[in-house]
């Protein structure tokens, strides 16, 4: 019934079908790892909460747990400054590009 540690030492769990049944009524409305808890307690089984979701995947079982926003949920990061480039303050005020390069170079030229 268990197959032999891998290169990561898991196991991989064969599920029978009274165990399948079980995730079908259990699945609604429950986490991955409520699931895993409660499949390891009735089963005396070792499967992480990662392992439940892709055990519900694999047999297509749906929990029924939306992860997006609601409607009018307000984001956590609302109104925070982008931290990779440093926020507001610190871009350069001076604008450049072929065109203001090019202005430049005349005005050096004209000096001489």
């Amino acid at each position: 019934m268990w197959k032999s540690p891998g290169c990561w030492g898991s196991r991989m769990h064969r599920y029978t079908l009274e165990e399948i049944r079980f995730l079908k009524r259990k699945a609604a409305g429950n986490s991955y790892a409520v699931l895993a808890t409660l499949f390891n307690a009735r089963f005396g089984a070792e499967v992480t909460a990662g392992q439940m979701g892709n055990t519900l995947k694999r047999y297509g079982l749906k929990n029924g747990r939306d992860c997006r926003f609601a409607p009018g949920a307000v984001s956590p990061n609302k109104g925070k400054k982008k931290w990779w480039n440093g926020g507001e303050e610190t871009r350069s005020k001076k604008k450049r590009g072929p065109a203001l390069e090019l202005e430049a170079c005349r005005e050096r030229a004209d000096k001489h």
